[in-house]
């Protein structure tokens, strides 16, 4: 496996209100049960997700020296190892930043300067990719509580958000990442919000649960569900509650959960106005999953940049929202 934490910031900010690129740093999140920024803290799995399926087996080692990256191979020629041709990318297939004649050991340049890929024997076929996938986030509070992927085919994939990575789930393999020790208290007790910058990047054919708990907390899509037109909506062993409609595939947005057991309990997707009223439930939760709900197999076609949960009915985040514009170059629908 290959570790990073990445610690650049925005360069382009001016020096009164640069953002040092540490979202647990800022102070709406000073007292958070958990932060993972998809582009802190990565563990690289060791093995390259094969996505034809067919062709050889290729891994990594090594540590990079810069920020983290996705690492694509691309096979552009069939045949044995040492035959068939590759190009390497760090930007989900848009420009190769290397290229040649496949070998059993490839020492990665530019941006994936410190990477060692091994490449095993086997016939490659023209056109499949290798793409690198996540075995854990670090949680950047000081809870450590990492969300991890253990089993190979269900880890997800890196993607981008400009130039920050992100991790992409698909509902295809069921990936998902899991924090086992997270655990949440009822919210009737202890209210508490979430923080979540994310996108939806395909439809399923019914619910799809961008995280969930083992007993409750859960933010579902309903993209492909003809009986709820509400999308999205918030669920805590109560009811799927304050959904909204009109959100779109492949947009940015930021979300803010209100978990209250209450009729105050709310959900606010992007732009537009916080919905409420309705309660979503009050169970206490553990075992938090992102990308899917493991524990009812919900999985979903799914973005994550960033996500933190914190105390309190927390209704807005001015700094972590004008951190998030900065840092994700104006992306993000706020």
């Amino acid at each position: 496996m290959i570790a990073r934490r990445a610690v650049h910031g925005n360069r382009r900010a001016s020096p009164l209100n640069r953002f040092n690129g540490n979202f647990a740093g800022l102070p709406s999140f000073a007292a958070a049960y958990q932060v993972l920024q998809f582009d802190r803290g990565a563990t690289y799995a060791g093995t390259l997700h094969d996505v034809g399926g067919a062709g050889p087996v290729i891994t990594a080692a090594g540590s990079l020296t810069g920020p983290p990256v996705p690492i694509w191979v691309k096979a552009t020629s069939s045949g044995a190892l040492g035959v068939w041709t590759y190009e390497i990318y760090y930007d989900l297939g848009s420009t190769p930043a290397m290229s040649g004649i496949s070998t059993g050991t490839l020492v990665l340049t530019g941006a994936g300067d410190g990477v060692t890929l091994t490449i095993n024997a086997g016939a490659a076929t023209s056109g499949n990719f290798w793409k690198l996938k996540y075995a854990a986030i670090a949680d950047q509070s000081p809870n450590n509580k990492t969300a991890l992927q253990v089993s190979a085919p269900a880890q997800p994939l890196f993607g981008l958000l400009g130039t920050r990575t992100t991790a992409t789930f698909e509902a295809s393999r069921s990936t998902y990442l899991r924090s086992p020790t997270l655990a949440l208290p009822a919210p009737a007790t202890t209210p508490h919000s979430t923080y979540l910058v994310f996108r939806w990047t395909g439809t399923v054919g019914t619910q799809a649960g961008v995280f969930g708990g083992s007993t409750g907390h859960a933010f579902y899509s309903r993209f492909g569900n003809p009986t709820n037109a509400n999308d999205p909506t918030m669920y805590n062993n109560g009811a799927f509650a304050n959904g909204q409609a009109g959100k779109a595939l492949n947009q940015w947005y930021r979300a803010i959960v209100n978990w209250t057991g209450s009729t105050s309990d709310a959900l606010k997707v992007g732009s537009t106005a916080a919905v409420t009223g309705t309660n979503a439930g009050n169970s206490a939760d553990s075992d938090m999953s992102y990308g899917g709900v493991a524990s009812i197999a919900f999985p979903a076609n799914v973005e994550i940049a960033l996500v933190a949960w914190v105390p309190g009915a927390v209704a807005s985040f001015p700094d972590v929202d004008s951190a998030v514009s900065q840092y994700f170059q104006g992306i993000v629908q706020l």
